[in-house]
């Protein structure tokens, strides 16, 4: 999970919860098309095409005070896009924070200067499409509330590129401890939470609404950069940005990153390698936030479904057919691998370059090395700090002997990538 300190004050909380209605009364999803939202109307940024950055923001947790500093920094960032130029880049929020009856649909509004404690931008009255106008409260832990939010701004804020961010707490695929499996990510204490075959159900619903592929899913949430994630957005989405480590708390700096894009190339390998940068810079010594551990990046969804796991399941096929003579060279790589908080999943490409370097029988060898390098040329960017030595962008599932072993990991219909051959593989290894 994110850590959770917070220096905000209780102004800045207060205001986020009394956030103002905007004046005009937008349609609800039923009434939204593209045509209808007119996106010929909207200017277009060059060098890569306008972005539309939705943020299912989770705050009914202990994750609250950082929301008002997040929506503060995207009010920043996006006047320093207007002064520059852009006037198609926007930013809406479905909010849900710890005060009953706070939910609500946000778009945000350019406030020049520094991030400050006022909350400048306004509710859009969605007439109920997603919060209920009665309660004014959501269940932000509910991944058919996210899938139609994907799909209600994609037609609200029709763009070239789309970039779904999912704000809140993530533990990965699953995660046991002690007391049965608890998996996912988007907590909300009053409400539930969503786990990993919800993950294509809501970049789905974007691309059935858009009629394209959603850009790229963010995981402003811990321990979420996994194959297995990647893997289960095929098909709908096109990258992944997210974390193998812990999150710090304030997550990303919105204001430092959408500076840095603001006239540059808006290419979306290039929008989401500047959130990489923005990351290092924020967690380093004169950033914003200050020295804190961190791994961050980008996955090229199709790369990885093209050319990585074909090459896992090679590296499968190979090890799982010379187990009994490989398992000591593996068992010792794989003791040897970074691993991140999750200590029962590995970095894949540290992994396969441990293995490589050992005593395993040929045929296995050349099957790491070749998955380690098909792996690895799908990450477009990553960043770690020192204490990650081995951290190379993606995890993947992989318990010890020691370890217990998830019997969801099994089941595609909970997780797409069981029916690749990684699960058997690890069966092998582990008896």
């Amino acid at each position: 999970m994110r850590h959770t300190t917070s220096c905000l004050t209780a102004a800045a909380l207060a205001a986020l919860a009394l956030l103002p209605a905007a004046c005009a009364h937008l349609p609800g999803q039923a009434g939204l098309t593209p045509a209808g939202r007119g996106p010929g109307a909207l200017a277009r940024a060059t060098k890569g095409g306008s972005w539309t950055i939705l943020v299912h923001v989770a705050a009914d947790n202990d994750l609250y005070p950082f929301a008002a500093e997040d929506i503060n920094e995207m009010e920043s960032g996006l006047a320093t896009l207007r002064a520059r130029g852009d006037q198609s880049t926007r930013i809406v929020l479905l909010y849900d924070g710890a005060v009953k009856g706070d939910s609500k649909v946000v778009e945000i509004v350019p406030d020049p200067g520094a991030p400050n404690e006022t909350v400048v931008s306004k509710t859009i009255d969605d007439q109920g499409a997603l919060v209920d106008p009665a309660t004014h409260e959501i269940d932000s832990g509910d991944p058919r509330l996210s899938a139609k939010f994907a799909a209600w701004g994609a037609r609200f804020a029709p763009a070239d590129h789309t970039l779904f961010s999912f704000w809140d707490h993530g533990s990965g695929i699953f995660r046991d401890r002690g007391n049965g499996p608890s998996k996912g990510f988007c907590w909300d204490d009053g409400g539930g939470h969503m786990n990993t075959n919800d993950l294509d159900d809501i970049t789905g619903a974007f691309a059935r609404a858009a009629g394209k592929r959603l850009t790229a899913f963010a995981m402003d949430a811990c321990l979420m950069s996994h194959v297995e994630l990647a893997y289960q957005a095929r098909g709908t989405c096109d990258y992944m940005f997210a974390s193998e480590e812990l999150e710090p708390g304030h997550g990303y700096d919105y204001s430092d990153w959408l500076k840095r894009v603001a006239g540059t190339d808006r290419s979306p390998r290039a929008v989401l390698s500047a959130l990489v940068d923005s990351c290092v810079w924020a967690y380093s010594a004169g950033g914003s936030y200050g020295p804190d551990a961190i791994t961050f990046a980008v996955t090229d969804i199709n790369a990885l479904t093209g050319r990585a796991v074909p090459a896992m399941n090679a590296f499968a096929r190979a090890a799982a057919a010379a187990i009994d003579a490989a398992r000591p060279a593996l068992r010792a790589a794989r003791e040897s691998t970074q691993v991140f908080e999750n200590r029962d999943c590995a970095d894949l490409v540290h992994f396969g370059e441990r293995l490589a370097a050992t005593d395993a029988p040929a045929d296995v060898k050349a099957a790491a090395a070749e998955m380690a390098k098909a792996v690895r040329s799908t990450v477009v960017k990553e960043a770690h700090s020192s204490q990650f030595t081995g951290a190379r962008g993606l995890v993947v599932y992989f318990p010890t002997p020691s370890q217990g072993y998830n019997p969801v990991y099994d089941d595609p219909a909970k997780i797409a990538f069981a029916a690749e051959g990684w699960g058997g593989f690890l069966k092998a290894y582990r008896r």
